[in-house]
């Protein structure tokens, strides 16, 4: 062989183990990121252990998808429109669900696939299809995972009774006058 050929026999040789090396490479790389993952999600799933077994769910979707009855819920699921998604929301017969929240399973029909659910600060338990549901923990839009603790607003309860507002007499005026 002269040079030229060598040098070329050398470089393929070179561009094959390098192919070879980059290949073991990615698969390690990729190996060690899904035994990442699975720890990670293991991991939170253990930490929410607890409340999985009081029945707590996160929701995976967005939509009008949770109903006072299963009738409503099938309609809504079965044959969706713009028209019967207003009706629905307007007689107060399909609430939204919104990813990441959470909410406590009250009853399960796994014959149907449907799941009752109480939603903190909706007085009544909807009726919602299982699928859109899960037991591990779902973060919401500002990236939060929520727990029974960190849900506020509606499901707070007051401590205290608000003052009475004191009666103003006929002549008082809610205004100062100027110069007060």
């Amino acid at each position: 062989m002269d040079a030229r050929t060598e040098r070329i026999a050398g470089n393929t040789w070179a561009r094959k183990v390098a192919e070879e090396r980059s290949t073991v490479n990615v698969r390690t790389i990729l190996s060690v990121a899904t035994v990442a993952i699975g720890l990670v999600s293991a991991g939170l799933a253990a930490k929410y252990d607890d409340l999985i077994e009081q029945g707590y769910r996160w929701v995976t979707v967005d939509g009008p998808l949770a109903c006072v009855s299963k009738d409503d819920l099938r309609q809504m699921v079965g044959k969706p429109s713009d028209e019967l998604t207003l009706k629905m929301v307007e007689e107060v017969r399909a609430y939204y669900l919104v990813k990441g929240s959470m909410v406590r399973v009250v009853a399960q029909e796994t014959s149907s696939g449907l799941s009752q659910i109480y939603i903190p600060g909706i007085t009544q338990n909807l009726w919602t299809l299982t699928k859109f549901l899960t037991k591990q923990p779902v973060k919401d839009i500002i990236g939060r995972i929520e727990t029974p603790n960190t849900l506020t607003g509606a499901t707070a309860t007051p401590t205290a009774s608000p003052a009475p507002i004191e009666s103003l007499s006929p002549t008082e005026s809610p205004t100062p006058a100027p110069g007060q």
